[in-house]
């Protein structure tokens, strides 16, 4: 007994840090690095319905930041909130576009759930 109240208390005072060097447990978990396996619309929600934002090319540097479960894609139905920059040619200004890309789509499949 008094080994589980040892445990909570740790767990309690590594939370408490946590969110004191963050703000926010959130703001703890990190964006991961990826890239589009083939050009695919980014859209406004995890859905095939959902709006289109603009689109993510094959190799469009993409920084996800976590996923929900959507519209099942070939088997897989994880979507990640996205971050995508792109250019026409090398010397082009970038764009930017946010949204949600199936993860079907994406090199890395590791993002934290929202």
């Amino acid at each position: 007994m008094r080994k589980i109240a040892q445990i909570a208390a740790l767990a309690a005072v590594t939370a408490a840090t946590a969110l004191t060097t963050t703000g926010t447990a959130e703001a703890a978990t990190e964006s991961i690095s990826n890239h589009c396996t083939t050009s695919v619309a980014v859209r406004s929600s995890y859905s095939t319905s959902a709006a289109i934002n603009g689109y993510c090319y094959t190799r469009s540097v993409v920084t996800s930041d976590c996923y929900m479960v959507g519209t099942s894609i070939f088997g897989n139905p994880y979507w990640d909130k996205s971050h995508v920059a792109t250019r026409d040619y090398v010397g082009d200004p970038v764009y930017y576009t946010n949204g949600w890309i199936s993860e079907y789509y994406l090199s890395n499949k590791n993002a934290p759930h929202c």
